[in-house]
This record gives structure tokens, sequence and C-alpha cells, in this order.
């Protein structure tokens, strides 16, 4: 029964993830990752990535590299290995909150994570979040396992390495899972489980593996794993992160605690706050149940990443990307799976699972179902900036004899009419608004519009006036033509 189970739910989180997952056109992001993609060699696609506006990493654009081979180019191609690892992440959880927690729990939980808006969404999209989240689970599976020691022996220690350095060359989250594991290990070496704990409790694997509490030795291998896995990854960093300086980095104010706490809702605070009330629901539950040992260790995975990536983001220039802390978000589920799973039918937090899901849980996840569907649906219909669309304008009207000028943005226009780049000028935008008597041909100007220095200023404030250029508008951009 629980293998049927878990088999509806996975391919409902898999069906979920493919519904629609051509729909849009490739995002900006995508976009610079496809260029990527595309390159002709190798050697190609390092250089690109290194002079890439962000701490890139290749396995992600490796695995879309082998898509395309297969598949050939296109939107879905270029996704759909972000489809499979997010139904993989499912059933990851399912194994993490299993062996936490029990059976139960983890179909309840594993459930509620193939509908989490935020990790669906980025399970649509040919960056790599999906892939992150993926290894970061499946590092945490190991993890738990050869901690409690449910797992034995070196091999699985270098089963573990072999997935931490995956993971850091899958995402430079990958840094902030591993320091928050060595946090977390250090944390249930001094927090003692509570022995008084009585009934089920909701102990899952990990009390058959006879858990009580980590030993120094699994904290000094772990080290000695990490070790190795930055060493074998330092190479990398030397190479395509050197150079970097602080520009322009996005400051740490309360309109940034603000964005990350709507985006954990996927860009909804009603569904954000849907998550803190299971969260809420499950830090009670496991207090009462004496589960003290299993929030430190959680709460490291949650709270530690989303500090270094913003000090990796600051330390690159970047702004503070969501899907980059998507990976320490499994356990704000797990939490409320957990807590939800043992309301009973007046709210009351249960000592012993009942015989069936009470009504308050079936009410949050139909609640949750509701909410992701609703989000997803806003996506869907969100038009993102049009590449697609501009260059295909640009390549039936650009003629011989005109000028193409892009301040902003050519690969990605390119990246659909790659022919645009022999009438590209580097001309500054003025000089499509001034005259000049030895041009017989057009000037193109393309502005992209949600810089936040925008080098087409000058240009806009004249066509408001109504003299030409003249202004052709597609979603996030705008294309001035003057005769």
């Amino acid at each position: 029964m629980t293998k049927r189970a878990l088999a509806v739910i996975l391919g409902i989180g898999f069906g979920y993830r493919l519904l629609f997952i051509a729909k849009s056109q490739l995002r900006t992001d995508e976009l610079m990752q496809a260029l990527v993609v595309r390159s002709d060699s190798a050697a190609a696609m390092l250089d690109r990535m290194r002079g890439g506006g962000f701490l890139s990493t290749p396995l992600d654009p490796l695995l879309q590299r082998a898509a395309v081979f297969f598949l050939g180019e296109s939107a879905w191609s270029l996704r759909l290995h972000a489809a499979i690892l997010g139904a993989l992440s499912v059933w990851l959880c399912y194994r993490v909150a299993r062996f936490l927690f029990g059976e139960r729990v983890a179909l309840y939980t594993s459930a509620l994570f193939a509908l989490y808006p935020l990790h669906h969404h980025c399970s649509q999209e040919g960056l790599p979040y999906a892939l992150s989240t993926f290894l970061t689970l499946l590092s945490y599976d190991l993890l738990l396992r050869l901690s409690f020691q449910a797992l034995r022996g070196w091999l699985w220690w270098l089963a573990l390495t072999g997935v931490e350095v995956l993971l850091l060359f899958s995402s430079p989250a990958g840094i902030a899972a591993l320091l928050s594991q060595c946090v977390a290990l250090v944390l249930c070496l001094v927090w003692k489980d509570n022995e008084g704990a009585v009934g089920e409790r909701g102990y899952g694997e990990a009390r058959e593996a006879g858990m009580r509490g980590i030993e120094l030795k699994t904290v000094f291998a772990f080290a000695a794993c990490a070790v190795l896995a930055c060493a074998l990854f330092w190479p990398w960093a030397h190479f395509a992160w050197a150079g970097r300086s602080v520009a322009n980095p996005e400051a740490l104010d309360l309109r940034l605690i603000r964005r990350i706490i709507k985006e954990l809702g996927d860009g909804s605070y009603p569904f954000s706050g849907l998550l803190v009330v299971g969260l809420a629901t499950g830090i009670s539950v496991l207090l009462r149940h004496g589960r003290t040992n299993i929030l430190p260790l959680l709460a490291a995975w949650f709270v530690i990443p989303p500090g270094v990536i913003y000090l990796l983001d600051r330390w690159a220039g970047d702004s503070l990307a969501i899907g980059q802390i998507l990976p320490c978000t499994p356990p704000l589920i797990l939490v409320a799976g957990y807590g939800v799973t043992y309301i009973g039918e007046r709210l009351t937090i249960l000592d012993r699972l009942p015989s069936q899901l009470g009504s308050p849980a079936l009410v949050y996840a139909a609640l949750f179902a509701i909410g992701s569907v609703a989000i997803a649906q806003s996506h869907w219909r969100r038009a993102p900036t049009d590449w697609q669309g501009a260059a295909q304008f640009l390549q039936e009207t650009v003629r011989a004899g005109d000028t193409l000028i892009i301040p902003a943005g050519a690969p990605l226009i390119e990246y659909y009419a790659p022919r645009l780049a022999e009438f590209r000028s580097p001309e500054s935008p003025s000089g499509a608004v001034a005259g000049t008597t030895d041009r017989t041909g057009r000037r193109i100007l393309v502005c992209l519009n949600s810089l936040r220095l925008d080098p087409c200023a000058d240009v806009k404030s004249v066509a408001k006036g109504g003299l030409p250029p003249v202004a052709r508008e597609f979603a996030g951009l705008t294309v001035f033509t003057r005769e």
C-alpha cells in the first residue's frame, strides 16, 4: 500500500512538473545558460561560464548539453532534466522523512513537497536550482543514515564525498549546504535526545537503527569528507571565480527580508503564511514529543544557507536569486508535515497517530494544493521578457544598410536570430536619435526596460515628446526605429 501511494505521489509530482513546461519561452537567466550550452566546444563553454556575471558552475549546463544532444534544442529539452530531478527530489524527501519520522509522516510530507509551489516553479526552469536541491537532499539522506549508523563502512562515506563534490559543482548553494551540515552535526553532538519520550512519537528508521545521538567520530569523518570535496572543487573555483570584487551588491535590509519571506511562498504572502502555520505546528509537536535532537539539524539546514549565499552574492556583485535558497526549504516541509499529521480532529496535538489522517491535515493539504495550482497558473500567464518576439521582429525588419544598436542583452536576442550580429554596431543609444549624413540606412535601437541605469533614457524622453524615433513595444523590451 505504501509503495502504491508513493508511486501515485511521484507520478502526480512528475506530471505536474511536465505540465506546460514549454508554455513560456526561455527567461533571461535561462537564455544566459542556454548560450553556454550552445557553445561550439568545451573550451568555449568554459570561457562563457568564466566570463558570466554569476558564480557559475558546470554540472547543470553539462546535463543540458546532453539533453540537447539527444532531444534537440528547444525550451522543453533545456528544462526536462529539471522536471526529472524535481520528481526525484520528492522521492528523496520521502526517504528523509521516513528515516526521521516514519512512513505515515513521510507520505504526507512528500505529497506536500510534490505540490510546493517554489520547488514546482524551479523544476520547470532550465537553471541549476532543481539539481542543487536534488543533490542537497541526497547528501542529507546519506549523512543522516551514516550519522545514526543505519549505513556503515568507508564506501558509504566515499559515496557521500562524491555527492558533496557534485553538489559543489552544481551551484554556489553547495558551499552553504556543506557548512550547514557541519554546523548541524556539531549541534546534534551536544544536543542529546530526550529519552523520556513515550508511545510512537513519530520515530522512523532512525529508531530502528539505534538512534541515540551523533558520535564525535562521525563529525570527524564528515569533516574529512568535506575537506576532500572542497579540495576537489577548488581548481574550478580558482579558475572561474578568480578576480571577483563587490560591485553594486544587494543591501541587506527589511525589503530583502520581506522578499525572501514572500518568495518562500513563490511570490505569495498567503502561501508563505500557510507555511508558517505548518512550521509553528511542527515545532510545537516536536517539542511535545521530545524530539529536540531533530530541531538543531533542521534549523541549521534552513537558517544557515541563505546567509552564506547572500555573502557569496555580495562578493560576486550579484543580487540574491530566490532559487539559490531552494535547497534549504525541505526542512520547512518536513516540520510542517510532521506537525500537521499529528493534529487531531479538534486541533489537538496527538501523542500517537490515529488510524487515518484527521480533517485538519486534509484541509491543510487541500489548501496547499489549491494555492499551488493558483500560483502555477499565475506563472504560466505571466509574460517574460519577450526576447524571442523582439528577435523575430528584428529578423523580419532589418535589411542591408541598417544599423542595429543593442546596449544590453544582444547575445540573448541573437540566440533566436544569429544573423542580427552582422548588423550590430557598438554605437551609443544617442546615435539612434542624432541624424548623420554618412549613412543611408535606418538606425534601430533595442532597449531593455528593466535596467536601473537606463542607457536609453534620452531616446525614450524624445520619443515621448512625439518626435522620432518610432517605438515598437514588447514585453520588457522597446524597439526604436529612426529612418
